[in-house]
């Protein structure tokens, strides 16, 4: 007996698939004789394989989740990375402020002087 994709297969030449674009990537389920197929595009690029077993168990579960899902907001993760990555080069930046307080140099530069003369010191005294 023939599987259920064969047919389909001779005739595009591709498995059954669905694909959707997310605007940062192309997402594409690729569904195999016996197996599903979960690939995405760069620049976050994966392949995923699942078993046809596993695939029936766990859709009743992800369209029961769906639905509580429905009325939320998307998540753009490439915004949100790139929202923490301006944070951390704004802290970078008031670290290098912090730096750069002329204060704080008198006071590093009093404290390596002090221990240039102790090494002096140290140096001069007779072993």
């Amino acid at each position: 007996m023939a599987h259920i994709f064969t047919r389909y297969f001779k005739a595009r030449g591709h498995y059954p698939k669905a694909s959707i674009a997310d605007g940062v990537r192309k997402m594409t389920v690729t569904f195999h004789p016996g197996y599903v197929t979960f690939k995405a595009s760069p620049p976050y690029s994966q392949e995923i394989h699942i078993t046809r077993s596993a695939w029936l168990k766990m859709l009743p579960k992800l369209v029961r989740i769906s639905r509580k899902w429905e009325g939320h907001p998307d998540h753009d993760v490439p915004k949100a990375c790139h929202s923490y990555y301006l944070q951390e080069v704004a802290n970078a930046q008031d670290l290098r402020a912090q730096k750069r307080d002329p204060e704080r140099q008198r006071r590093q530069r009093q404290r390596w002087l002090a221990a240039k003369a102790r090494a002096e010191r140290k140096a001069a005294e007779p072993h």
